[in-house]
């Protein structure tokens, strides 16, 4: 078809609706598919972000419950406190990341050796006190071989240590 404007004369076609309609279909079905790529790739690497965030957050937690504990035993003659409520520090409505209480236990308040933590080596972890946190599936095990502990977030090597138990040295180190 032909156009003549002001002496001029311009070609045009027809367009045909339906070919717009195919067209709007085919860029929808590539926008959605790029998006289905993109989010494959990216989910997975937020996920992993994410649980390192959380794994930081719990070991600063950590440390600013040892802090509270190092302050209490300066104050009671040396001696540890029973449990986080001994603290004072609303310590006990804290929670990890994941949603969790803190788990502490008192090894010096004649404890069960049971319940001490045990690295890969079954050699106890800690002395004087275990302080963690059971980890994003909030479970725990008290020997480190267990799967279950995997994603727990402790206090180590009785404060030489203070991260995850995938990340905790493999080599029996000595406390004494």
């Amino acid at each position: 078809m032909t156009m003549t404007v002001n002496g001029f004369t311009r070609r045009t076609d027809s367009i045909d609706i339906d070919d717009c309609r195919g067209m709007a279909i085919v860029r929808i079905m590539v926008t959605l598919a790029i998006i289905a790529i993109v989010s494959t790739v990216a989910l997975p690497i937020s996920r992993d972000h994410l649980d390192s965030t959380h794994a930081a957050q719990a070991i600063a937690d950590i440390g600013a419950i040892e802090i509270a504990i190092s302050r209490y035993r300066a104050q009671n003659r040396g001696e540890l406190p029973g449990s986080l409520a001994d603290l004072n520090l609303n310590v006990e409505q804290w929670r990890d990341p994941w949603g969790n209480a803190y788990a502490y236990i008192n090894l010096e308040a004649n404890v069960p050796v049971s319940q001490a933590r045990t690295d890969y080596d079954r050699s106890i972890v800690n002395r004087d006190y275990d302080l963690y946190s059971m980890g994003k599936d909030g479970r725990s095990a008290s020997a480190f071989n267990n799967p279950v502990a995997r994603d727990d977030v402790v206090r180590g090597l009785s404060g030489s240590y203070y991260g995850t138990v995938a990340d905790y040295p493999k080599a029996r180190t000595n406390l004494e």
